[in-house]
């Protein structure tokens, strides 16, 4: 339990990494040069929570991205995680039909799908009577399941994925 607490850190003579877990998968990513700092939130994901997914801080500006990036990067690599780094953006609106749709989709899942007012949460509760088909895939239906219920909540939030290592898997945008 108390390995979830652990940090981990690259340290040169230009700038430095330092990763802490917060709780189970979560981290934060502390990058240090001169008189910058920055924080990345992210997530432990993958096999062994080899891989880490972080977004971009808002007070990271334009001019120093590709030095910050590159530099986080190695010091990710230095500490044996894969990484992606993506920035999000503006919310969209999803399409009323499109929204019907997937609520549909999720039924056809076995799952009931309940919008909040506020269209910032979507509850699941399991149908009783769907039965589970011979070439069911709890992973396959996971990420289909993750995607249909962003959908059913109307907003939809694009990721560009700014930086990322060679193994890393980016299949969550």
């Amino acid at each position: 339990m108390f390995g979830w607490f652990k940090r981990n850190k690259v340290k040169t003579a230009t700038y430095s990494v330092e990763m802490r877990t917060t709780f189970r998968e979560g981290v934060n990513v502390f990058y240090e040069a001169e008189a910058r700092s920055f924080r990345f939130a992210g997530e432990k994901v993958g096999k062994k929570w080899k891989q880490v997914n972080l977004g971009i801080p808002a007070d990271l500006a334009a001019q120093h991205e590709a030095e910050v990036l590159a530099n986080l990067g190695s010091g990710l690599k230095q500490l044996g995680y894969e990484f992606v780094i993506f920035r999000t953006g503006k919310p969209q609106v999803i399409p009323e039909p499109d929204q019907r749709a997937a609520i549909a989709e999720l039924r056809e899942m076995g799952m009931a799908a309940e919008v909040a007012h506020d269209r910032n949460s979507v509850k699941l509760s399991k149908l009783p009577e769907w039965n589970r088909p011979a070439t069911f895939d709890p992973k396959e239906q996971a990420l289909r399941m993750s995607r249909l219920v962003a959908v059913a909540r109307g907003k939809r939030t694009p990721i560009e994925i700014v930086a990322k290592s060679d193994g890393a898997d980016n299949s969550f945008t």
